[in-house]
Parts: structure tokens; C-alpha cells; sequence
């Protein structure tokens, strides 16, 4: 009796939220594809960066918890995903790629963008500047190389590993090599 009582109030929960959600959609001054807009527009960079032929990008907005006027701030997520055809429709299960966020608040304004960080699977997969490294999660992500004075080499996790620019050389002050050594230009 009492698991029904809580699948109960559970489901109502989600029913009152759900409802809730749904109205706030109606309450904002902006449509969906007004943030969908700025939101490209903010992360062109980014979309430039992760642009590949035989992809397409797509847009998703969350919506947050309601400001004290009534509206409610949203993220918007921009995704990279195939084409299958040649109609633009996605495939059927796409594998979409994170290209970067923009959280707009209350008003409509940005608060905050960033890009994500570009999966890769060599150096040649990354964009000039930059280099392929594991990630703590198993996986890999294009990360830049380091300047002159900046951190390279030596013996820490794969995910902390850094390398210099091409035409600088890792120079270390320690003799074992364990402890990272320092982008030197010749």
C-alpha cells in the first residue's frame, strides 16, 4: 500500500510538472526559433569548427525553472548529426555530436556559451592548433598544443598529457623525465 501511495504521488508529480513545463513554453518573449537562432549565431565558431560534409545540426531546448515574472530561462544545445538521405531528413537513430551550449536567462539574454570539445580519433581529425588526447572516460578529444613557457610531456595520466607546438621542444629540468618539462622555443 504504501509503494502504491508513492508511485501515485510519484506520477502526479510528473503530471503537475509535465503541465507546468508545458505552459512555460507560452510565457517566454522569445519563440523556439528565436533561440534556436541566436544560439547558432552565438556558437558559429564552434559550428565552423565541427562542420563536416554528410552532417547536418540540429538544435535542443531545456527549459528551466520559472523566474519570478512568470519566464523562464533555456539552454539550448546544438548537435551534429548525419544525413541518410538525400531529403535532409536525420537517420533513424543518429549518433549526435555535442558542438557546444548556449544558456540564455529570463530575458532572453546570453549568459553563457562554450563549445565542446570535438571527439577525435588521430591528430589529423583535429583542427589546426590542436592535437588528439585520451579522455578520463576512455575516449578522445581535440585539445590545443601548448605555447612557449606551457607545460609538456612527463609521466601524469594520459588525460593531462600536453604537447608543444610544432617548431617548440619540451625541454625538461629534472632528469627522469617524470615531472613535466617546459615548451622551449630552439
Amino acid at each position: 500500500m504504501h509503494k502504491l501511495r508513492a508511485v501515485l504521488g510519484l506520477a502526479v508529480a510528473m503530471l503537475l510538472v509535465t503541465g507546468f513545463v508545458a505552459s512555460a513554453a507560452s510565457h517566454s518573449d522569445l519563440s523556439d526559433d528565436s533561440y534556436k537562432r541566436k544560439a547558432l549565431r552565438e556558437l558559429r565558431d564552434c559550428i565552423d569548427a565541427a562542420r563536416e560534409p554528410g552532417y547536418r545540426f540540429i538544435a535542443q531546448i531545456e527549459i528551466g525553472m520559472a523566474c519570478r515574472d512568470g519566464r523562464f530561462p533555456k539552454t539550448v544545445s546544438i548537435f551534429q548529426v548525419p544525413r541518410c538521405n538525400a531529403s535532409d531528413e536525420p537517420c533513424p537513430r543518429p549518433i549526435a555530436e555535442l558542438v557546444g551550449t548556449v544558456e540564455f536567462g529570463c530575458d532572453g539574454e546570453i549568459l553563457s556559451s562554450s563549445c565542446a570539445s570535438r571527439a577525435c580519433r588521430a591528430d589529423a581529425d583535429c583542427a589546426s592548433g590542436s592535437w588528439c588526447r585520451a579522455t578520463q572516460d576512455g575516449g578522445k578529444e581535440c585539445v590545443p598544443f601548448q605555447g612557449e613557457g606551457g607545460p609538456c610531456e612527463g609521466f601524469v595520466l594520459p588525460w593531462h598529457f600536453e604537447r608543444c607546438e610544432p617548431g617548440l621542444t619540451c625541454v625538461f629540468n629534472e632528469p627522469t623525465g617524470d615531472v613535466p618539462g617546459v615548451c622551449t622555443a630552439p
